[in-house]
């Protein structure tokens, strides 16, 4: 009677072990899920600010002045080269100012004109064009909207780019690319350094 009772027992003890050990696993893939929703959604956050910086930057007085100049005929030798620094300088501003947790978001920002020259790059010392690329390729005239773009490094890397249009007397004008670094989008959104 005794072995009964305690092998009644001991099958009742596992049982609740079994149900208590499903049930964590349970708790833990939820955990989960709701974790890898809320690094979703602060990625998605991220990529619409990052979004409207270029929107904002492809507004901005100084590019305006830029194409006012050159719809003026202004060439580069007698003036429009100043509007040329003047769009770096504003390039070199959003970078200095756009940060998180203290991580530079973005590493290079580029203004290329509807030709497909390079006109602008935040990397570059002076503002004359930078080196052998095919800037072209990123041009996207039938775009109206910044776009996420992701460029193959190497077998297991990748750079990640957001490009806009811009736009003047609603025709277009060019491109503005920025790079967003590698290092601050997955030390801090995605495995929340």
């Amino acid at each position: 009677m005794v072995g009964i009772v305690m092998t009644g027992f001991i099958s009742f003890l596992i049982g609740q072990n079994f149900l208590s050990h499903v049930e964590l696993q349970k708790l833990t893939v939820q955990n989960l899920r709701q974790d890898l929703e809320k690094r979703a959604a602060a990625g998605s956050y991220f990529y619409s600010e990052r979004k409207q910086d270029l929107i904002d930057l492809a507004h901005s007085r100084e590019l305006s002045h830029y194409f006012e100049n050159k719809a003026l005929g202004m060439s580069m030798e007698y003036g429009l080269r100043f509007s040329l620094v003047d769009i770096q300088k504003t390039f070199e501003r959003l970078q200095e100012e756009r940060h998180l947790r203290n991580d530079q978001i973005y590493t290079r920002i580029v203004f290329i004109d509807r030709s497909g020259k390079c006109l602008v790059d935040s990397q570059a010392t002076d503002p004359k064009p930078p080196g052998n690329r095919d800037w072209q390729s990123f041009l996207a005239p039938d775009s109206s909207a910044p776009v996420i773009l992701v460029e193959p490094l190497e077998p297991d890397l990748a750079e990640v780019l957001i490009s806009t249009p811009c736009y003047f007397k609603g025709t277009y004008a060019g491109q503005i690319v920025a790079w967003v670094s590698n290092d601050t989008l997955c030390d801090r959104l995605i495995i929340g350094g």
